[in-house]
């Protein structure tokens, strides 16, 4: 999926280490334009990815991501996992 917008907050960096070694990510919040316009939470996973993408506060986006839902022990969790992410696109 593709969603358009402005970047209008950036969480706290998350990290930790599995016994498939250590990992990172990070989640942004976007807002599009227009009269009613709508936010999208998304997450950047890897540090590679987050260096690469290099997103910041205000920063004009393209993102394209996955929405995926999973259920664990009875409670449904949400998530829209980013693999691209352009940033200073103009609209």
């Amino acid at each position: 999926m593709e969603f358009k917008g402005k970047i209008i907050a950036v969480v706290e960096p998350k990290s930790g280490t599995t016994a498939r070694g250590a990992w990172k990510m990070q989640q942004f919040v976007a807002e599009s334009e227009g009269q009613f316009p709508h936010r999208l939470l998304f997450e950047v996973f890897g540090d590679e990815k987050l260096q690469k993408f290099n997103i910041q506060m205000d920063d004009e986006v393209v993102i394209q991501f996955e929405p995926n839902a999973r259920e664990s022990k009875g409670a449904w969790f949400a998530s829209n996992r980013a693999y691209d992410v352009q940033v200073g696109t103009q609209k």
